[in-house]
């Protein structure tokens, strides 16, 4: 049975507070869903209603530091690397979660490379990049569109100018914006309004050291990519070949008539095909480290149902 969402407020290292929910089984695979740019932990909605989703995995959300309800600090010390590293850290530990899987959308992939760099690779449990900008320097995966439409917020230096040129912004993010249910794209402005346009320059500026992540993190984590074909923010075919040239254990999953928001767009889809990849991913992760195949044998037919109703589904 579905249980009841856990929400909570946590204090990070440097005391910036993060808002935090879960809900699932927490005997199932760990999973940490991870927003994009400006917005907040809102955004994965559609998978946080979803009873096949939660009922089969231990689900986690929350909104990064100076987003939505979390912590909006100015300070710069606030946007070192180590700093998203233990929000991470700080939400992981609170609701004991054991090499969870982060699922990252858009600039939500970046905190992988915060958590790699300061916890080991073998704190995770593998990366789903959606729609993803791998790390903050990752200029030649950004299209020019998105370049454009950046640098046109950040000329706002009245607030008001600023939150009046979110609308469209946010339908920026969809292939087809007037598919966009008038409530979400309500509740995605007003989410994004509410981030202070100094605090949305630091979360532009922030540092990686990307060189190690790859190192720690390509020749061992497995990595899903879902990416839209039609992609307005985050270039498909140089993503797909970032993540193949830097990962050994790569799934690909291109999607035709779908933009930048593969969880908004297709949710029925992208649901199934996260799950099913979450849990052949924790079959493996038993099976490397138990030495046993019973659990993969476990993991094929118990979801040859779900395997089949993935695939009947059109993209």
């Amino acid at each position: 049975m579905t249980s009841d969402i856990v929400i909570t407020t946590l204090a990070s290292k440097d005391g910036v507070e993060i808002y935090a929910e879960a809900v699932g089984d927490p005997s199932k695979p760990h999973v940490v869903f991870i927003h994009g740019l400006g917005l907040s932990s809102i955004v994965w909605d559609s998978q946080f209603h979803d009873t096949q989703l939660i009922n089969n995995t231990y689900a986690v959300r929350y909104d990064l530091r100076g987003h939505g309800r979390s912590g909006k600090p100015l300070d710069l010390t606030a946007w070192r690397s180590d700093r998203f590293a233990e929000d991470f850290y700080v939400v992981a530990s609170a609701f004991k979660l054991n090499r969870p899987i982060l699922v990252g959308w858009s600039y939500g992939c970046t905190p992988a490379v915060d958590v790699v760099n300061r916890f080991g690779a073998e704190f995770l449990g593998g990366i789903v990049y959606i729609g993803g900008l791998p790390y903050t320097s990752a200029n030649h995966i950004v299209t020019a569109s998105q370049k454009v439409a950046i640098t046109g917020l950040l000329k706002h230096n009245d607030p008001e100018d600023y939150r009046l040129a979110l609308p469209d912004y946010i339908k920026h993010v969809v292939n087809n914006p007037d598919a966009i249910p008038s409530e979400i794209h309500q509740s995605w402005t007003t989410t994004m309004a509410s981030q202070p346009l100094a605090v949305f320059r630091r979360v532009l500026r922030r540092e990686q050291d990307v060189g190690r992540f790859w190192e720690r993190a390509g020749p061992v984590l497995p990595l899903l990519v879902i990416h839209g074909q039609r992609d307005n923010i985050c270039d498909h075919d140089a993503a797909i070949a970032e993540a193949r040239s830097k990962f050994q254990r790569v799934d690909i999953e291109s999607w035709p008539d779908v933009g930048h928001a593969p969880f908004l767009e297709r949710p029925q889809l992208f649901n199934a095909v996260v799950l099913v990849w979450v849990q052949k991913v924790s079959s493996w992760l038993i099976f490397e480290f138990e030495g046993s195949v019973i659990f993969l044998c476990r993991f094929v037919c118990s979801n040859l149902n779900l395997i089949y109703r993935m695939e009947s589904i059109d993209p």
